[in-house]
């Protein structure tokens, strides 16, 4: 367990996480899925309708995966943030899936801690470290460019035909 005092004000905790934290990855994957629906250009594709099964073994899978990284964040013990990767094999990729951080703990650097220990764990594969981030989520992109990754490709998706939300140009 990793501990950082910021000005001597909030105790900040970091911890890879286990099963037993599974209620807490749950309720911080519904607050970043929120944010997700409503900052998206495609809202729609948010909760759907069994959004909480999904949820569940997505979490769950991610926990027992041997070749899965999920670490959280703690301000004064209470849950701030986590940050999911997995190796890749087929892909020769460390890939960064999830990274969250609650809106008030913004500037902290907590981000930025989550964001290391991924990264320091995904050089010892020996593989490229990527991360896929929405296109709507500029900040997103940006904070990735800051900390040295690149735009190697763009993935495109097809829509479908009842896609109410035509593509940005």
């Amino acid at each position: 367990m990793i501990k950082i005092i910021i000005q001597d004000i909030v105790n900040i905790t970091y911890r890879r996480a286990s099963a037993k934290d599974y209620q807490i990855l749950f309720d911080l994957s519904v607050e970043f899925e929120k944010y997700n629906k409503k900052h998206s250009s495609r809202p729609h594709e948010h909760f759907l309708e069994d959004w909480p099964e999904y949820f569940r073994d997505e979490i769950m899978e991610s926990l027992k995966k041997r070749n899965s990284y999920v670490f959280l964040a703690f301000v004064d013990n209470k849950p701030a943030g986590y940050i999911y990767a997995r190796l890749c094999k087929g892909c020769y990729a460390f890939i960064i899936e999830e990274l969250f951080v609650k809106s008030r703990y913004g500037g902290t650097g907590i981000g930025g801690k989550l964001l290391s220990m991924v990264i320091e764990k995904g050089k010892t594969f020996g593989y490229d470290i990527k991360v896929e981030v929405f296109d709507w989520n500029t900040a997103a992109r940006d904070y990735y460019l800051k900390k040295g990754f690149f735009v190697e490709s763009y993935v495109l998706k097809l829509r479908s035909s009842d896609d109410p939300v035509l593509p940005r140009t």
